[in-house]
């Protein structure tokens, strides 16, 4: 079993740090809430939802071994040279 997770974690880390694989996760971390609130006021389960979307990019950003405040920084890096990706 160890070895089983080892592979997949490895898999996600070496996914997740190419280029491509960088730019998806600034681009998950942005839709889903991971540099912003997950709070909808007056709106509960939308929030719940919210969270729980922001969950599963963080678990991501984990086993890429990285963090949201790099995630950030390569968010902020990206615009600056390419533009926004919802343009």
């Amino acid at each position: 079993m160890f070895q089983k997770e080892k592979r997949r974690r490895t898999i996600y880390y070496e996914i997740f740090n190419s280029p491509a694989g960088q730019e998806i996760l600034v681009d998950l971390s942005r839709a889903y809430h991971v540099l912003d609130t997950t709070f909808v006021k007056g709106d509960s389960h939308h929030s719940a939802f919210n969270e729980g979307a922001r969950s599963v990019v963080m678990s991501l950003i984990s086993l890429a071994g990285t963090s949201p405040q790099e995630i950030l920084l390569r968010h902020k890096k990206r615009e600056e040279e390419h533009g926004r990706i919802d343009q």
